[in-house]
């Protein structure tokens, strides 16, 4: 990822060239968040001025619980992360990433919050994130160009507290099925083009 993003542009990039022997290689990186046992399981680098495109080396930090990379200028396609099936936190809200939102983030079973905000995804919001994402919380969609309707699966989204899809062109009606979700406590939809 450092050679990547442009790592030797970053705002942080303590200890990232820094060659060592020790059994916690890695772990001394600003940004990367090691276990007891040195395993990676979070990386950190919001706000750091990473640029380009994300490496697909990323699935090799097959441990990996957090992934915050917002607040930078990454753009393209989201790399698939799909095989990071302990993932819990995915944050890359005020980026430049576009096309489509991947139907593949719905096979991440541990998924609590996704911020996919301040981007410029576009299309419709995969059914795969209402039907199989289960433990989601929280889901930040808004400031994109996303169209089409919300489904009435977000229903199934029981553990929801908050969810924002304004500033899209989404239309249709908001389904009933929003009712189902007794742990909301923040909802905001406003800036589309909703019906009723």
């Amino acid at each position: 990822i450092y050679y990547a993003t442009g790592g030797s542009f970053w705002k942080n990039n303590d200890n990232w060239l820094v060659i060592s022997q020790s059994s916690d290689y890695g772990c001394s990186w600003y940004g990367v968040f090691c276990s007891n046992d040195g395993v990676v399981t979070g990386l950190g680098l919001m706000n750091n001025n990473l640029v380009g495109t994300l490496p697909n080396e990323i699935m090799e930090l097959k441990s990996l619980e957090i992934l915050a990379l917002h607040e930078n200028s990454l753009s393209g396609d989201i790399v698939q992360v799909s095989k990071l099936q302990g993932l819990q936190f995915f944050y890359l809200h005020n980026n430049k990433f576009s096309r489509s939102i991947p139907t593949w983030i719905g096979m991440m079973p541990k998924l609590q919050e996704l911020t996919l905000s301040g981007n410029f995804f576009t299309g419709s919001v995969p059914e795969e994130i209402y039907n199989q994402c289960i433990y989601l919380r929280v889901l930040w969609l808004h400031n994109n160009k996303l169209t089409g309707s919300i489904s009435r699966n977000i229903g199934n989204l029981i553990r929801m507290t908050e969810m924002y899809f304004d500033n899209n062109a989404l239309t249709g009606i908001l389904p009933e099925t929003i009712g189902q979700l007794t742990r909301l406590k923040h909802l905001s939809t406003e800036n589309n083009k909703f019906l009723g």
